[in-house]
């Protein structure tokens, strides 16, 4: 059995992938095929700067609609006084609330926004989820990754599950073997 080959594949890997809706431009690898990594390793990294770029531009629009909100109930609180002391209309009033309201929401839109583009800058860093070796790398340094792609496999060595097809003679030898 010394020296015998078979061919069959192994289980128990996994492909980290670039997250879901989204396309990745210029990516490195920091690890290769035969490369052992730790879990949470960075394994690979992909471009930032457009996720900055969003994270900056999200950024800007909240702090011009927090400003616009701000104004919002200014006017709101000065159409109240106004309206008790019978100076404004009610339908006045009620734009003011209306515009206040429509403020306040747009900021917590936004808000989420920011937070979804942060949350999208973090995934440009790819972790190990356990510790293995790299058993192969699906996409070249700098290549623009799509959403879900695989950049590679990550092997746990302890755990492999071999299947193997055996033929014939070889078959008594494995059980033997096996013993």
């Amino acid at each position: 059995m010394a020296g015998a080959r078979y061919r069959g594949r192994h289980d128990r890997h996994t492909r980290p992938r670039s997250p879901s809706g989204w396309a990745a431009g210029c990516w490195s690898a920091a690890s290769r095929p035969g490369d052992q990594v730790k879990e949470g390793d960075v394994v690979a990294t992909l471009d930032p700067a457009p996720y900055q770029a969003e994270v900056d531009s999200v950024n800007a629009t909240l702090e011009r609609v927090r400003a616009a909100s701000k104004n919002a109930a200014s006017q709101l609180e000065r159409d109240r006084q106004l309206f008790e002391k019978d100076i404004v209309a009610k339908a006045r009033l009620e734009t003011s609330e209306a515009n206040a309201q429509q403020a306040f929401a747009e900021v917590r839109s936004l808000e989420a926004t920011l937070e979804r583009r942060k949350l999208d800058l973090g995934f440009t860093v790819l972790h190990a989820p356990f510790g293995g070796v790299i058993s192969a790398v699906f996409a070249e340094v700098f290549e623009e990754i799509k959403a879900q792609q695989p950049v590679m496999r990550i092997i746990d060595p302890d755990k492999i599950e071999m299947i193997v097809n055996v033929v014939g003679d070889d078959d008594q030898e494995c059980h033997r073997a096996a013993r």
